[in-house]
């Protein structure tokens, strides 16, 4: 049983780790968001989508290593087991990473909201660049000749 609980242990930790980097990528997307920087911010979410990909693949190994431990003993659930230190330590850690979720929860609802307000903009921008192409074609389309008489004739 300590054995499990030991890795138990190591992969929480290993969570709180991915947890808290998680977190920091989610800061630098708002300042990438705020700059419009869409190169930083797909790199950005490149890379918090693997540190969500790890804590999957940890989870997993938490949840396996869990269902061994309840065969091991009465204890169904961590919470069930007080007589190992380690066990009170999962726990706290546990606690630790819901607190970080929440504030990645909070920074990505700021950044949902700044980020359909940067979309719309493009989609004003690139709507006026439709209208602007559509006018160009009006007023002589691709033949030079038939130039528009709001554009300044070259000599």
């Amino acid at each position: 049983m300590k054995r499990l609980l030991a890795e138990i242990l190591q992969l929480t930790s290993e969570n709180l780790r991915n947890a808290e980097e998680i977190r920091s990528i989610t800061e630098e997307m708002q300042e990438h968001i705020r700059r419009e920087d869409m190169d930083s911010l797909n790199r950005a979410l490149d890379r918090r989508q693997a540190g969500i990909d790890r804590v999957d693949r940890i989870h997993a190994s938490i949840d396996s290593k869990i269902e061994e431990l309840a065969g091991k003993g009465p204890a169904r659930k961590i919470e069930e087991i007080d007589r190992y230190p380690e066990a009170k330590e999962i726990l706290d850690i546990r606690e630790e990473i819901r607190k970080i979720n929440r504030r990645i929860c909070e920074m990505e609802k700021d950044n949902l909201r700044n980020a359909q307000a940067l979309l719309e903009e493009y989609k004003d921008t690139i709507q006026g660049i439709k209208k602007n192409r559509k006018a160009m074609r009006v007023y002589g389309g691709n033949d030079s000749r038939k130039q528009s008489i709001l554009l300044n004739e070259v000599k």
